[in-house]
């Protein structure tokens, strides 16, 4: 039978520690080390592509930041996970108790983080939206100065409220992956703790989510049947469908993200109805609720492979061998440059000042050289055998 599990379980103490059959623990060991690889190369892929291409961080796509923060805290996972992978085989706590407290810290930072990034992103793209649909601001996007501000506002809350968790004297409990706050008891000061957090954590920041995402979506249609009445131009068709498909795919990140977490959710609401020294509480839960939990820092870049072309280029660009030139002809002088591919266009937009919508026609071939010139900046990308000239408008 289990001992008290709201007490710290140290391997020097006399208690055998053996809940978990060797085939459930080699199965959560080898599920964490999948999710380790997945969310390490994942997300460095994704702060790669972000950082390397330099149209993923104009005005016109400062969401960019906000996938670029969900990144750095899933990669925080990817650190708390070797310390799962100890406990799911010791099955108690051997290592200094200054660890369980880090342990502790980084994964309610990495989880606080990122729902309140995915909530800042609700608004957002609700601001982004509602400028488009009711006051035709097509050019205005939230400013990065604004975005950043955001970024900052989520990392500080969850500084201040995982310094709290630590200060709150974490501990490692017996049937579970990590260390963390004692198990809630009803009136108990513990137990007031635990509805704030649930308030402050989840419930808020839900119903800001949906109330953003529930607008977005009426704005997105209002706009729809403004076009259709008034004959608007393509281009304001193609700015409202590109809102849909960047608010839709933000959509599914926070539903899975959800999805993800709900094991979680249902395992420390459960552990609170618990009475007495939380003997009932099944010893699977916890790895499992872990497990599922820590997937969604995995499949986040999938997601963005799935949804976003220019993610799905930028992850084809970092594992092609194959070396790409530019060369920008500039006063009659030649600048010759290696770049991947997904930052021709940029880079021609940039080089000529025009926009890059100008340049959707441009398209690379593995097997020519394409040439594309502007009256004032020639624009040259060596690439292979056959050349195609097109010309950017000033």
């Amino acid at each position: 039978m289990a001992s008290n599990l709201n007490t710290h379980l140290s391997c020097s103490a006399t208690i055998k520690h053996d809940h978990f059959s060797s085939t459930f623990t080699s199965l959560v060991i080898a599920w964490l080390s999948i999710i380790f690889v997945a969310d390490l190369v994942g997300n460095i892929l994704v702060i790669i592509v972000i950082l390397k291409n330099p149209s993923m961080r104009d005005e016109t796509h400062t969401t960019n930041f906000f996938l670029l923060n969900l990144a750095i805290a899933d990669l925080l996972v990817a650190l708390v996970i070797p310390f799962s992978i100890h406990s799911a085989y010791k099955e108690c706590w051997d290592m200094p108790m200054v660890l369980c407290k880090i342990n502790s810290f980084l994964v309610t930072l990495s989880l606080l983080t990122s729902i309140h990034t995915l909530m800042y992103i609700s608004i957002h793209k609700f601001v982004s939206v509602r400028r488009v649909a009711i006051k035709n601001e097509f050019n205005v996007p939230v400013s990065r100065k604004t975005s950043c501000i955001m970024i900052v506002a989520a990392w500080m809350y969850a500084l201040v409220f995982s310094i709290m968790t630590v200060i709150s004297d974490p501990i490692y409990k017996e049937m579970t992956l990590q260390c963390g706050p004692r198990y809630p008891v009803v009136g108990d000061e513990t137990f007031y703790l635990h509805i704030a957090n649930q308030i402050g954590n989840l419930f808020i920041p839900l119903v800001i989510l949906m109330f953003c995402y529930t607008r977005v979506f009426m704005y997105i249609r209002h706009h729809a049947n403004e076009q259709r009445r008034f004959s608007s131009t393509s281009s304001d068709g193609d700015t409202s469908q590109s809102e849909k498909g960047v608010t839709l795919t933000m959509v599914i990140v926070l539903a899975y993200f959800l999805l993800s977490w709900l094991p979680y959710i249902v395992y420390t609401n459960y552990g609170t109805i618990v009475k007495g020294e939380k003997k009932d509480i099944p010893h699977y839960l916890n790895p499992l609720a872990y497990c599922f939990g820590f997937m969604n820092s995995a499949c986040n870049p999938l997601i963005y492979a799935w949804r976003f072309p220019n993610f799905r280029q930028g992850y084809k660009d970092i594992f092609n061998k194959s070396k790409y030139f530019v060369t920008f002809a500039d006063g009659g002088r030649k600048v010759r440059r290696p770049v991947i591919p997904s930052m021709v266009e940029s880079e021609a937009g940039r080089r000529t000042s025009a926009p890059l919508a100008s340049i959707s026609d441009v398209r690379i071939s593995s097997v020519s050289d394409v040439w594309v010139s502007s009256t004032e900046s020639p624009f040259v990308s060596e690439i292979g055998d056959v050349k195609a000239i097109a010309s950017l408008p000033q």
